[in-house]
């Protein structure tokens, strides 16, 4: 065999057992993880590949990677939009723990739920919200008290939450 079919077979081998870990792009010279990219985007927060999904959560179309983070009394929602998404910037927005507030978890999340898009809570229409096929919303919940409910906001072209 060929020094460049070796090559190629290694490649394909570490592919295959997920050695190798895929990477986004966010349109910049160096091309980064996730994980990377919410440590620079919120330095002081652990951030937890566990806790994470891959999801349309910006709707456009492209998957993009939702993941818990915690500080000792916050909470960290970070969103890396994925490769060629009209998103470009990473979003983390921390939330206190603890504090006993509409705005508040109780304790540390420990889960992120994705679920198609409907635009409606159980008081009617979300503000902003318009369903588009693919368009994921998502839940994180802390086990403790009600979850905090994520969608996107097309008007305002963020993310944005409510809670009951």
């Amino acid at each position: 065999m060929t020094l460049r079919r070796h090559i190629l077979v290694i490649c394909i081998l570490l592919a295959a057992t997920g050695a190798v870990r895929p990477e986004m792009s966010l349109g910049q010279e160096t091309t980064q993880t996730p994980l990377e990219i919410l440590r620079s985007k919120a330095p002081g927060a652990m951030w937890d590949e566990g806790i994470s999904v891959r999801a349309d959560v910006t709707c456009d179309g492209v998957a993009d990677v939702v993941m818990v983070g915690h500080e000792t009394n916050a909470a960290w929602i970070g969103v890396v939009p994925g490769l060629s998404s009209e998103q470009s910037e990473p979003i983390a927005s921390s939330f206190p723990i603890g504090t006993h507030s509409q705005g508040s978890f109780c304790s540390k999340p420990v889960k992120i739920e994705a679920y198609p898009i409907t635009c409606e809570d159980e008081d009617g229409a979300l503000p902003g919200c318009q369903p588009v096929k693919d368009c994921q919303a998502f839940s994180v919940i802390d086990d403790a008290c009600d979850s905090f409910h994520f969608y996107w906001d097309s008007d305002q072209k963020r993310l944005t939450w409510w809670r009951r």
